[in-house]
């Protein structure tokens, strides 16, 4: 069935209106609203990631993916301070692939995309940082294991200090509120 632009901007529009509406029926959510998250194009202090682990590749293919993920990590240290998420069992590859001014930090892990599982740094403009995390769910509980990247937001906020702020949605629904309200 195809879709005209009308009808596709209707539902762009309702969907953008329950999305709002839905965030302002949330207001027992404690977040604190004077704290926000930066916009990617904004300076920021260092990058964030997660090494690769071999659940996601057959195990011919994992020695190339580490060794790609690793490139990314070495390219991005050549310009600003990475701390990359490891698994202890992977310290070993890791410390060989990353570049010695990567800050390796160990942890638990079932997935390298700390876009989906990672925390999400917010700060309120005067120095006081904070961590967010939606509830990872492995994308609906299609992709088990997921429960040590459930946790890894507490485990950055563990590390780093920070206080967190939980979000009770799912990742894509906690993303999907952050645009709808200009965050990202």
């Amino acid at each position: 069935m195809r879709m005209s632009r009308r009808q596709f901007m209707r539902g762009v529009t309702a969907t953008m209106g329950a999305a709002f509406y839905a965030d302002q029926a949330m207001s027992e959510d404690k977040r604190p609203s004077e704290h926000w998250m930066p916009a990617e194009w904004e300076p920021h202090e260092w990058t964030l990631m997660q090494f690769a682990p071999p659940q996601n590749w057959p195990a011919r293919d994992y020695p190339d993916a580490a060794r790609e993920w690793a490139a990314v990590a070495n390219a991005v240290a050549g310009f600003e301070p990475v701390s990359i998420a490891v698994r202890p069992q992977d310290r070993t590859l890791a410390g060989r692939l990353l570049s010695r001014a990567i800050d390796i930090v160990e942890m638990p892990l079932n997935e390298g995309r700390s876009r989906d599982s990672g925390p999400i740094f917010v700060h309120d403009g005067r120095g006081e940082r904070r961590i967010r995390g939606f509830t990872f769910n492995g994308w609906g509980e299609k992709f088990p294991p997921y429960d040590d990247d459930a946790k890894v937001k507490w485990r950055f906020a563990d590390r780093f200090g920070w206080p967190i702020d939980p979000i009770n949605s799912s990742s894509k629904v906690a993303r999907f509120r952050s645009m709808a309200k200009g965050h990202c």
